[in-house]
């Protein structure tokens, strides 16, 4: 996976970017956490979308879930906190940049990008993300049921059908959903994502000369920059 200072590398092709693009001086940060951005999403935080979460959240469990139900159910065990994100610049454009490799890509995040809120979405390329999902480049796949049980997280539950738990994997499909929509109920810049597909799906770090070329090359022709929003975060 990508390390630090690859994200900083990133980072700064993007603040060149957008320098050149809109003539906006601006900083970031990698690896760190927003408040605004929960890792359990909160039904009072999502006026406007709640109902695309519980969708989106019934639609990749597949296990008749309600997700108002689990909330309830299990509200003392949830995941508290916020979401990390790879890259962030900070006010006045509170921008996520994520760096999305193999493990972001199979049937399960293809169910969430199905979902309405990505029509006119142009952080990347939709169409390219369903298409690779749907391929299913990597499961990612827990091999065993030991493996969840060290990790549990009462939105994502043991798949009873299979010893082959799927549960990790369903987990970051919907967070990456989570970050998608967060920015779209808060009036914020959509996500912008770099899959890994333009350097070759390569897992390893350090990234070369070339590949952040390839990189920078990439940003510059998604349709964002032309939308980008700029708005103080209210920190709720």
């Amino acid at each position: 996976m990508a390390n630090k200072q690859d994200y900083n590398n990133i980072g700064s092709k993007i603040r060149t970017i957008i320098w050149e693009k809109l003539k906006i001086e601006s900083s970031f940060c990698v690896g760190e956490t927003q408040s605004w951005l929960p890792m359990t999403p909160i039904k009072e935080a999502y006026p406007t979308y709640w109902r695309c979460i519980s969708e989106v959240y019934h639609e990749i469990n597949g296990f008749n879930l309600v997700l108002d139900e689990v909330l309830e159910k299990h509200k003392k065990d949830l995941k508290t906190g916020s979401l990390e994100n790879d890259i962030f610049f900070n006010n006045p454009l509170n921008l996520i940049v994520e760096f999305d490799e193999k493990t972001h890509f199979n049937e399960f995040r293809y169910s969430t990008l199905l979902s309405d809120i990505y029509d006119g979405y142009n952080g990347f390329d939709v169409s390219d993300y369903l298409n690779w999902s749907n391929k299913q480049v990597l499961g990612g796949y827990w091999n065993n049921r030991a493996m969840f049980l060290n990790s549990p997280d009462p939105l994502f539950p043991e798949n009873p059908e299979n010893e082959r738990q799927d549960n990790r994997v369903r987990q970051r499909a919907f967070r990456d959903f989570i970050r998608d929509i967060t920015v779209l109920e808060k009036g914020y810049s959509q996500v912008v994502r770099i899959p890994n597909k333009i350097i070759g799906w390569s897992n390893r770090n350090n990234f070369s000369k070339n590949e952040l070329g390839k990189i920078k090359a990439y940003l510059e022709d998604i349709k964002f920059w032309k939308n980008l929003v700029i708005k103080e975060a209210d920190f709720k």
